[in-house]
C-alpha cells in the first residue's frame, strides 16, 4: 500500500495519510519509541489509530486538515466563534469528502460529500471562516463550493480556464518582454497546468513546461 498524500493536524499530534488503496489512515504522533530509555532520543513513530475505508473507492490523491470557524447560532449571542478541525479528502473517484475526525466512527465523522464528476487532484479552503472549498481536477479545471451544504458555487472558467489565464499572463508580460517558444508548449498556452490556490480573495497558480509560473 502506497501513501499518496499526508497532512498533519491538531497541533502536530495527528497525521492523516491517503493511500492508493482508497484508504485514509490516522496516526498519533504522540506515540514514541524509546528503546534506550533516553528522553532526549524520543522520536514520534506514529501509532495507527484507525482508518476510513468507505469514503472513497479509488486512490486518495489529497488529504488536508483545516481549522474552520463557526459563528454563534444567533446574532444576539454573546458567544465568540468556535474553532474545529475538519479533514478534506480528494480522490480519483471524483469525490471530495469532508470529515470531522473528532467523531468516534467514520459514519459519524462524515460531514458532506462534493461530487466533482472527474478525478480530483487537490482540495483546499477559503473564506473568512474557511466555509468555501476549492477543487483542482486532473483535467486542469477549478471549481469552488460551499462545503457544509455541498453546493457548487462556480466552475471557474470551465474547460477554458487555462486559456483565460494564459491570456492574462501574456497580456501582463507583453510579447516583447517574454517570448515562449511553441515547442515548449503542449497546446500553445502559457499556462499548461494548475498548481494550486491561495486565499486572499482567491487566486489560482499555474505553470508551464518551460519552468515559468504565474498567479491570477
Amino acid at each position: 500500500e502506497e501513501a499518496l498524500s499526508v497532512s498533519v493536524g491538531y497541533g502536530g499530534t495527528l497525521v492523516a495519510v491517503g493511500t492508493n488503496k482508497a484508504r485514509i489512515s490516522f496516526f498519533d504522533l504522540r506515540y514514541t519509541n524509546n528503546n534506550n530509555n533516553d528522553n532526549n532520543n524520543e522520536k514520534p513513530t506514529g501509532n495507527l489509530m484507525g482508518s476510513y475505508v468507505d469514503a472513497h473507492t479509488e486512490e486518495v490523491t489529497r488529504v488536508r486538515f483545516q481549522t474552520v470557524l463557526s459563528s454563534p447560532q444567533s446574532s444576539s449571542s454573546s458567544q465568540s466563534q468556535t474553532r474545529k478541525t475538519i479533514l478534506a479528502t480528494a480522490s480519483e473517484d471524483g469525490l471530495i469528502a469532508l470529515h470531522d475526525p473528532s467523531q468516534p466512527s467514520e459514519e459519524a465523522a462524515l460531514l458532506s460529500v462534493l461530487n466533482i464528476g472527474t478525478p480530483c487532484r487537490d482540495v483546499g479552503f477559503f473564506g473568512p471562516q474557511y466555509e468555501g472549498a476549492w477543487v483542482l481536477t486532473g483535467s486542469e479545471t477549478l471549481s469552488v463550493h460551499h462545503w457544509d451544504s455541498a453546493q457548487r458555487v462556480s466552475d471557474v472558467g470551465g474547460d477554458g480556464l487555462r486559456a483565460m489565464l494564459s491570456g492574462v499572463v501574456d497580456g501582463a508580460t507583453g510579447s516583447g518582454r517574454r517570448k515562449m517558444e511553441e515547442d515548449d508548449r503542449r497546446d500553445g498556452s502559457s499556462v499548461e497546468y494548475l498548481v494550486g490556490c491561495t486565499w486572499a480573495s482567491i487566486s489560482v497558480v499555474g505553470g508551464g513546461a518551460a519552468g515559468g509560473g504565474s498567479a491570477g
